[in-house]
């Protein structure tokens, strides 16, 4: 009974180190990271890091549900939809925007 999408997801095809390329606002507004190398999102099976270049680490543990990871950060959870995965390319929506991401 499960989406294609759902499955896609579930076999945890997401797992790995992602290079940051873009993160797009509500409003369309982006920051383009392509020209700024070292800004990543590593993804393992209980734990997901941000590495930002000048800013430095910042890892969460988080539930997952479908395409749903909630992250927790002390006691503020927070909420990424992960919008299309494929081997190569995913897009998940974070309170900051939609990052773009490709490996």
């Amino acid at each position: 009974m499960a989406c294609a999408s759902s499955s896609e997801v579930d076999s945890n095809t997401y797992y790995g180190k992602w290079t940051l390329n873009k993160v797009v606002d509500e409003d369309g507004d982006f920051r383009d990271f392509t020209k700024e190398p070292g800004n990543f999102v590593h993804i393992r099976q209980s734990e997901v890091s941000e590495i930002i270049a000048g800013h430095g680490v910042r890892s969460y543990s988080y539930i997952q549900r479908g395409n749903i990871l909630t992250l927790t950060s002390g006691t503020h959870d927070f909420i990424w939809t992960i919008t299309e995965s494929s081997e190569h390319s995913m897009k998940i929506d974070t309170p900051i925007g939609r990052y773009i991401l490709s490996r």
